[in-house]
């Protein structure tokens, strides 16, 4: 089988000791014809500079870093390292996950077997940050083809949408990337453009970990700005899916988001609550667990 180049991108950004089991999950991958591009976004710890430089003096030509002067965000610093990707392929890991060795060869299968996909997504595990294993992401096939649907109504395992998937390199230039704009959610973003635009293939393969981090930024962010990010996001597509004709189903999947909000009050509001019940008979439990919840909350003050 030919083995075309295929780019990683290494986010870097403090948090050395989980950058370097980074790395050495991809140098270590069963195929061989890769390129890693670190793109470090002006760490603090200068241990992940002198770590990055002896990577690039022990893999000459397979390693190659961009430093930021300044720090310029997630999505800005994830574009450095794709408009320096030289592989017809390119994909990519947060500097606090991993790579399961035969991630990058399964992918490149799948693209081999089916020509006509411009995007391959893969399973993943989640862990806790002591490397322990608490679940894996799907255990069922997941959706294929042109999934711009399942992913604005969120058809994926314990509310996550995939991650590390691999592009043809086409697929990021047409999109022009990241929206650097997005402080948070911009993977979502992308994924929800390309979704309208090119099919997608799913491979079964455990490729990668998802390590619970509570210094990334979703592990410091509030539970109720997340649900307005998403929800942000969502707004930017409205018209395509009254297009698609699933805006009845996405209203019902906002009103669940809605209804989640409450588990960031400060206390009961039963009026609400009871409202909500009225319109969504079906989430009673979902209710009942948020009542408890603002319950303990309250006496624990």
């Amino acid at each position: 089988m030919l083995q075309p180049l295929v780019s990683i991108i290494l986010s870097s950004y403090n948090q050395p000791e989980f950058l370097e089991k980074a790395f050495y999950s991809l140098i270590n991958q069963t195929y061989k014809n890769i390129e890693i591009i670190i793109v470090d976004d002006c760490s603090g710890d200068e241990r992940n500079k002198i770590l990055i430089e002896q990577w690039k003096q022990l893999y000459p030509g397979k390693v190659n870093a961009f430093y930021q002067t300044k720090n310029v965000g997630i999505p800005a610093n994830k574009n450095t390292g794709f408009r320096l990707a030289k592989g017809g392929y390119i994909t990519y890991l947060d500097g606090d996950d991993t790579y399961y060795e035969n991630k990058i060869a399964k992918e490149v299968e799948t693209f081999q077997q089916h020509p006509d996909v411009d995007v391959v997504y893969s399973n993943f595990d989640i862990k806790n940050i002591k490397g322990d294993i608490i679940s894996v992401w799907s255990s069922t096939p997941r959706p294929e083809g042109f999934i711009f649907e399942d992913i604005l109504l969120n058809n994926f395992p314990d509310c996550h949408t995939h991650r590390y998937e691999m592009f043809r390199k086409r697929v990021l230039y047409e999109l022009n990337f990241y929206d650097e704009n997005l402080n948070m959610y911009e993977d979502l973003d992308l994924m929800i453009r390309y979704s309208l635009k090119f099919k997608v293939a799913y491979n079964n393969y455990i490729g990668s970990s998802y390590f619970k981090n509570p210094d990334s930024i979703i592990g410091k962010s509030n539970g109720l700005n997340l649900i307005e990010q998403q929800e942000k996001i969502y707004s930017k597509y409205v018209e395509e899916i009254k297009a698609h004709g699933f805006e009845n189903k996405f209203k019902k999947r906002l009103a669940k988001l809605n209804l989640d909000k409450h588990f960031f009050a400060n206390r009961i509001n039963y009026s609400v609550l009871m409202k909500a019940f009225i319109k969504q008979p079906n989430q009673a439990i979902k209710i009942l667990k948020i009542i408890n919840y603002l319950n303990k909350k309250q006496q624990s003050h």
